[in-house]
């Protein structure tokens, strides 16, 4: 729920709530986290990580004033990155596990969409499609 908090936390700040999409993925990510297959609980982990190291430099990058800056270019791409992480992460379901394996499905589809605040700025909360 630490990682929850810190999205919230993060989108509190600008006066926007964190997109139910996103929301809804960390959820599914922490189930998996929790499920009692070590299989199942690794792939909740590594995506867990992973997402959390994004809002963390999503953070930073928010922090930065002037946008155009050497800095904020460089958290940017590593932004980017981490996002591209996160989807093979989230894609590279282990097979035969039920949660895992419909999350993955719907990640490939409405993905692309719990991602949109990093690349617009002004993002509106993101319908709850998944």
């Amino acid at each position: 729920m630490e990682l929850l908090t810190l999205l919230i936390r993060s989108h509190k700040s600008d006066r926007r709530r964190p997109p139910a999409l996103l929301a809804n993925l960390l959820r599914d990510y922490i189930f998996c986290y929790d499920c009692l297959s070590a299989e199942v609980h690794r792939y909740g982990e590594k995506c867990i990580l992973i997402l959390k190291e994004l809002f963390f430099e999503y953070r930073a990058y928010m922090a930065i004033l002037d946008k155009t800056s050497p800095e904020a270019e460089e958290i940017f791409a590593r932004l980017l990155k981490l996002k591209e992480k996160i989807t093979e992460a989230t894609l590279d379901a282990p097979p035969g596990s039920k949660k895992p394996k419909a999350l993955a499905q719907r990640f490939q589809v409405y993905g692309e969409y719990c991602f949109t605040f990093l690349t617009d700025l002004e993002a509106e909360q993101a319908n709850d499609a998944v």
